[in-house]
């Protein structure tokens, strides 16, 4: 039997956003029989990241003009973790 290919995908909205703006971050899980029990944010600022159980979550804004790598990290309900990022 192989082994299911498990991914996550991350999207942020507004993908370019000003300095303190709100961003809204999603995370999809590849199957919809898998179950992501919670996920850790880091939103690619020093120090800023949050444990959730929601696949999104908002980040109230960067305080530096400038590229970001997001990041977000699910845990399923077997234990495994699946990890992405994207630029913002």
């Amino acid at each position: 039997m192989v082994p299911l290919q498990i991914a996550i995908t991350l999207t942020a909205s507004p993908t370019n956003p000003s300095v303190n703006s709100a961003v809204t971050f999603t995370a999809v899980v590849s199957l919809s029989t898998v179950i992501a029990t919670s996920y850790f944010w880091e939103f690619g600022e020093a120090g800023k990241s949050t444990p959730t159980t929601s696949n999104s979550a908002i980040f109230p804004g960067y305080e530096v003009e400038g590229d970001k790598t997001a990041r977000v990290t699910a845990t399923l309900l077997d234990g495994s973790t699946v990890t992405t990022t994207t630029l913002v």
